[in-house]
């Protein structure tokens, strides 16, 4: 397989961005841009892109973690700046947590942290075997997945409530990365609805143990009105990060990066160039790093 990694440049310390579940890491694009002055910055192909296995109950967050530990370790990318957004902070933060020669910073983007309650009651669910009941999956589950043409297709997304707020370069893109060809003729999601159904049927209900073994720097940075990162969900992380960063952007939802990319921008150069860069790389001891658990398919 060639490789996955999405170069984007740039110039500074090296940064890995981590996508949204269902979203192509090149969507972020008019985010990136401008810190492309302050950092490199790639991104690995999500798994569900690249591969051509269905998913199975045993599709994990942690084993997406595991397969970004894998490939940050095998093309010896250490040190690195960690950008998440939703999903992606997640795994980024379990990179973190896990294997903390990897990561010197971290920028979490609305990340998908939920409320003890409510992972009690998904572990419940899942104890049962209903978790494909939440909403998010059955929506996943019902997403349309195949076109005539690129032009059909820009034509149904830009008419969703979901697109509606995208910044325009950062529709294009998804446009453009988002689809792949089909042996048919037509166009197809080149992220298969069924790994983002199984994704969000996997929510980690295990978060809140692997938070207090961050230590790195973190900014956290949140839509004032995300309907994902929740007030409940904000308290209690501030209480188990206090050296971390808080950073609310007002009236803005939880796709805020590809919705208003400059702003976040902004808010992420701020952080960087302030607190995060301003102290140095150290590199753990190499026994408190877990072993890599994503070097073969969940199955």
């Amino acid at each position: 397989m060639r490789s996955r990694w999405i170069d984007f440049d740039g110039q500074g310390p090296l940064a890995f961005l981590a996508p949204a579940n269902g979203i192509p890491p090149q969507a972020y694009t008019p985010f990136i841009a401008p810190l492309l002055d302050t950092l490199h910055v790639m991104a690995l192909t999500p798994w569900p892109m690249v591969t051509q296995t269905q998913p199975t109950r045993s599709c994990s967050w942690h084993w997406l973690a595991g397969d970004l530990a894998q490939h940050l370790y095998e093309h010896r990318l250490t040190h690195v700046i960690g950008i998440g957004h939703s999903l992606g902070a997640v795994l980024a933060l379990l990179t973190a947590a896990r294997h903390p020669v990897l990561i010197r910073a971290l920028v979490l983007m609305d990340p998908v942290i939920l409320p003890r309650p409510f992972l009690h009651g998904l572990r419940i669910l899942r104890l049962f075997g209903q978790e494909h009941r939440l909403p998010l999956v059955k929506k996943a589950r019902r997403r349309r997945r195949e076109f005539a043409s690129r032009e059909e297709a820009r034509t149904y997304f830009a008419q969703r409530t979901f697109f509606a707020r995208w910044h325009p370069d950062a529709f294009e893109a998804y446009i453009t990365h988002g689809l792949r060809e089909l042996e048919n003729g037509r166009v197809g999601l080149a992220y298969p609805p069924e790994w983002e159904a199984a994704i969000f049927a996997s929510i980690p209900t295990d978060i809140w143990k692997w938070i207090g073994r961050v230590q790195c720097p973190v900014l956290v940075l949140y839509g004032e009105r995300s309907n994902t990162f929740r007030p409940a969900a904000r308290k209690c992380l501030r209480r188990a990060w206090p050296h971390a960063h808080f950073v609310a952007l007002p009236r803005a939802g939880h796709m805020f990066p590809v919705e208003e990319p400059d702003r976040a921008a902004q808010v992420v150069r701020e952080w960087l160039h302030t607190q995060a860069l301003t102290h140095p790389a150290t590199q753990p001891a190499p026994d408190n790093n877990e072993p890599v658990d994503g070097s073969t398919a969940p199955e």
